[in-house]
């Protein structure tokens, strides 16, 4: 990505609103610094036309100058950028300045990801830790946030730990237990014992059964010999438990999935 040095007016720089920073934190005490310090570092904007430059990194800069009465900037300029080239350099930049809000940078990965996939069909999230620096998990996270759809004060309120506490859980029972964990002060302990209440209720048809353990994976769960793949698989620990979903399940030999589709079950003891 070539590059140049220029002196440009301020009214020929563009807010971009495609920004991933939305947050632009102490701009008036930034300002202040202005009147007495020179801006440190040029400005990163890309070329729109001839007299038009649109801002890539410097949105912060770029106010606080016009507080101040600035007229013009350094900036360094490149020429036309690709979606994806624009997108990289600004995540780079942004994952080395504090303050960057946790949803923003995660949208920014999101976005970042599916045009690198784009590009390379076989792009994986490993691929992209690695490409961004920071662990598998790390990015695994981002992508769990973005799906359960948190609002901003929560995503950015509740610790990445928490979130990862309640993978394995329906959408809007992990939704609860992050609000409560917020609302009430849970530790993370307390968030644990929850998580392992939830995951002991199996619901079905709108009724909620207490006690039935649901696993998917049922050879990893009981072993080998299985000559058949269930549709549902429960383990149990209580004979009462295990008695409780042969009653439920046993008394309508017609039980379908919503696809049509017979319903196989496998109902055993804990091993």
């Amino acid at each position: 990505m070539g590059f140049e040095i220029k002196l440009i007016p301020l009214t020929n720089l563009v807010l971009d609103k495609e920004q991933p920073r939305k947050d632009y934190v102490n701009i008036n005490e930034f300002s202040e610094s202005l009147k007495t310090n020179l801006v440190e570092y040029p400005l990163l904007v890309e070329t729109i036309n001839e007299n038009k430059y649109l801002i890539i990194d410097g949105h912060r800069r770029l106010l606080a100058s016009k507080k101040v009465g600035l007229k013009e900037l350094w900036c360094k300029v490149y020429t036309k950028l690709s979606n994806l080239q624009r997108l990289e350099l600004r995540v780079n930049l942004e994952q080395h300045k504090a303050n960057w809000k946790i949803s923003e940078r995660d949208v920014a990965w999101v976005n970042l990801f599916k045009l690198l996939k784009e590009k390379t069909s076989n792009f994986t999230r490993a691929d992209f830790a690695k490409r961004v620096g920071v662990s598998w998990d790390t990015i695994n996270d981002a992508f769990d946030r973005i799906n359960l759809g948190l609002d901003g004060n929560m995503w950015d309120t509740i610790p990445p730990s928490y979130i990862h506490e309640t993978q394995g859980l329906d959408k809007n029972i992990r939704i609860e237990l992050l609000q409560s964990s917020i609302k009430d002060g849970w530790g993370r302990d307390r968030l644990r014992q929850e998580v392992r209440e939830r995951k002991s209720i199996f619901k079905t048809n709108g009724e909620i059964h207490e006690g039935l353990q649901f696993h998917s994976k049922a050879p990893e769960i009981i072993g080998e010999g299985l000559d058949f793949k269930p549709t549902l698989t429960f383990v149990f620990n209580k004979k009462e438990d295990r008695d409780k979903c042969i009653k439920y399940f046993c008394k309508d030999s017609k039980s379908e999935v919503p696809n049509g589709e017979k319903l196989l079950i496998l109902i055993t003891n804990a091993a």
